[in-house]
């Protein structure tokens, strides 16, 4: 049976959303030209604040030098995006913007302006005109890592994923010791599935910040996907040592305990994650589904529930709810609206899986069938959706039944056992 559970990746935008896959926003500032003149000691420490200092101390250090006389275009410059990165960190991005605008104007050559400009353009979704801003970014400071790095997020989101790694492997080419940009490209490896170079990735990232909990909680991820067990745990296991209060850390070593059949442990990371993060819908759907393979249906059922309410969408939920009701032989009806409710939501593999199941349950070959056959056309080597079929090919009387069990014993060789230990033997 194919549930709809998955391991939780992490990454952290400084200061944007907490659950996202890159990290970014390195505000460039500049320290300000000293005074030649008078060298007055409260101007001195004014640029020193507004150079140093973050949010409205840098905005009121960097208003004060901007009130003093004869300054230079350049000094003026300096200051005017600093204080536009003070009004970014205070989430004023009205006013940052302004700034940097003014200080391009004051020193058209200036490279951190245009990154910083970029920066805001990207988080504002306006993805080409963040990526000319970078260019011009690179056009004056052609050794500007944080540049290439911020040009790589932006090409991520426009799909392009030949230039966001050329540009991510530029800023590691240009410092050896960028983590984020390590870490934005071993998200992004991750993504397409190159797990391999995402865990070299990610383990750069944790030489350069041995304590960087995300980092060993994605190498951790990357790890289950290559069905490492061990490894994957052994990271999440120093994930959990670095931040005991990370749920995804528990999600993801309670579903890496499972697979290795520790079925108590991994109810009580489960649990832990639950008391972390209420709304852990993922936590929800994954002890739902333990319980299910424990046949304790009913507690099974009262966490999709639960998904359902935080999440009314969730079309995970609704599959695995559905499986529960058809496992347990009751509610049969409503399993179908649960499943209809999650193909309407999403059709992929899993859910036509389940609804074969369902019918197979129900005595419905012919239909069983139809959704095996959906359920294959979308991923041909799911084993669970070829034995099923198999099954019911062979109530229906089809010559072709024995060829598809063998097929999908092939693929796996204890596909037998999941139908039988849920009671649906061949007839």
């Amino acid at each position: 049976m194919r549930f709809s559970i998955g391991f939780a990746r992490y990454g952290r935008f400084a200061r944007w959303p907490v659950i996202s896959q890159f990290t970014n926003r390195t505000l460039s500032v500049c320290s300000l030209i000293v005074l030649t003149s008078t060298n007055l000691m409260a101007s001195q420490t004014a640029r020193e604040v507004c150079y140093r200092a973050s949010g409205k101390e840098k905005i009121d250090a960097c208003t004060k030098v901007l009130g003093e006389a004869g300054l230079t275009k350049e000094t003026m410059a300096y200051a005017t995006n600093n204080r536009g990165v003070g009004h970014q960190e205070m989430g004023d991005l009205v006013n940052a913007l302004a700034g940097y605008e003014k200080a391009i104007l004051l020193k058209p050559d200036y490279s951190e302006a245009y990154r910083n400009r970029g920066q805001i353009r990207h988080q504002k979704h306006e993805y080409d005109n963040a990526i000319s801003d970078y260019n011009m970014a690179i056009k004056y400071d052609p050794k500007s890592a944080k540049a290439f790095n911020s040009r790589g997020l932006s090409w991520v989101m426009k799909k392009n994923s030949a230039s966001a790694i050329a540009d991510f492997s530029e800023a590691v080419r240009l410092d050896q010791d960028f983590s984020k940009a390590y870490y934005n490209r071993a998200s992004h490896l991750f993504t397409r599935g190159d797990y391999d170079r995402a865990i070299a990735d990610y383990s750069e990232v944790i030489r350069i910040e041995p304590n960087n909990a995300l980092a060993y909680l994605n190498r951790g991820a990357a790890w289950s996907r290559k069905r490492d067990f061990d490894r994957s745990i052994a990271d999440l296991n120093e994930t959990i040592k670095l931040n005991p209060r990370l749920a995804e850390a528990f999600n993801n070593r309670g579903l890496g305990l499972q697979r290795k059949g520790d079925l108590d442990a991994a109810h009580a990371d489960f649990d832990e994650a639950i008391r972390l993060n209420g709304k852990f819908v993922a936590a929800y759907n994954a002890r739902g589904v333990l319980r299910i393979t424990q046949k304790n249906y009913a507690q099974a059922m009262v966490d999709f529930d639960e998904v359902i309410r935080i999440d009314p969408q969730n079309s995970s939920a609704y599959n695995n709810r559905c499986f529960a009701r058809a496992a347990s032989g009751s509610d049969l009806a409503l399993a179908l609206q649960d499943c209809d409710q999650s193909l309407q939501l999403d059709r992929n593999a899993a859910i036509y899986d389940t609804r074969g199941f369902l019918f197979l349950r129900m005595g419905r070959e012919k239909d069983a069938i139809a959704n095996y056959n959906s359920a294959l056309g979308l991923n041909p080597k799911q084993a669970e959706s070829l034995y099923g079929r198999g099954l019911a090919k062979k109530r229906d009387r089809d010559a072709t039944a024995d060829a598809d069990i063998a097929a999908a014993i092939l693929l796996q060789p204890d596909v037998a056992a999941l139908f039988t230990v849920l009671e649906i033997p061949a007839r």
